[in-house]
């Protein structure tokens, strides 16, 4: 009797085992159970020209939740938003926010929205590893619209591919970029930026306010994008009235009453602090 008893206890246990250890192809584990980090990513299809109408995927990984700013005034918390109009030509800073648990992951994408079919030339521009010291690799993000072959100009040399890589700038200083997007024989107006690469490693504060139509309200969120370079810290406070100081890079943060508050950001890299990056902006009741 004692082992029959025994043999179905074991039996049992052994169901228990099987049972917790099969998981189907498709499952997907609870990112927020298994404590993984999320990284956020998109993209989307449509015709760049104004008024645009762009479908827009979420290829997002480990997360559960969402918030899209689209730099129009139009907002989302679908893991899909769907179709997005963009009435006006012009550039918009497009971000999504990928939430598990207390973690989150943001990227900024640059969509171009062109008047009409001639070529528009347009690129943004960052540094590998956020490290804008010599020697300093670029990286370039081709926006161009509605053309066909392109003119690079970047530190004396040309280049014709879309989007050139591997550009290393060995050098303090300023250099100017500049592109000519081209389909047949029309040629778009020349876009430029300049760069500056730094002669140290120094941290260097930095951030921006996503695109947010006048006025900001009591109580809404405000989404803050730090643009630092060379820092592995951050230190963000917003006045003696504002929200309480945090180290999050890339904060979500509210204003309880009205007023004009200062945003502080200070960058840090080890034991160095950068000089601090100042916005002050007005909150209405």
């Amino acid at each position: 009797m004692k082992k029959s008893i025994s043999k179905m206890r074991l039996l049992s246990l052994c169901s228990v085992l099987i049972l917790q250890s099969c998981k189907t192809p498709n499952q997907i584990e609870d990112p927020i159970i298994n404590n993984i980090d999320p990284v956020a990513d998109f993209d989307w299809t449509g015709l760049q020209v104004a008024p645009a109408e762009l479908v827009f995927s979420n290829s997002s990984l480990n997360a559960d939740r969402f918030k899209w700013d689209f730099g129009n005034g139009s907002y989302g918390n679908d893991r899909l938003p769907g179709k997005i109009v963009f009435r006006l030509p012009g550039s918009y800073e497009v971000l999504l926010t990928a939430f598990s648990g207390n973690k989150k992951s943001l990227i900024k994408k640059t969509i171009i929205i062109s008047p009409d079919d001639s070529p528009l030339a347009h690129f943004t521009v960052s540094f590998k590893d956020n490290k804008s010291y010599a020697p300093a690799t670029l990286l370039l993000v081709n926006n161009s619209q509605n053309a066909i072959t392109y003119e690079w100009e970047i530190n004396n040399s040309i280049y014709s591919t879309k989007t050139p890589s591997n550009i290393i700038l060995n050098n303090a200083g300023d250099y100017n970029l500049k592109l000519v997007a081209i389909n047949g024989n029309k040629r778009s107006a020349v876009y430029q930026q300049t760069v500056t690469v730094m002669a140290s490693n120094d941290p260097r504060s930095g951030f921006m306010l996503a695109y947010h139509p006048y006025p900001y309200i009591v109580g809404e969120e405000i989404q803050l994008v730090n643009t630092s370079l060379n820092s592995d810290g951050w230190k963000w406070t917003f006045g003696p009235d504002g929200p309480a100081e945090t180290t999050e890079q890339h904060p979500i943060i509210k204003f309880a009453s009205s007023g004009d508050y200062p945003i502080t950001l200070v960058a840090k890299k080890g034991t160095v602090n950068a000089l601090p990056k100042t916005i002050t902006i007005r909150i209405t009741p």
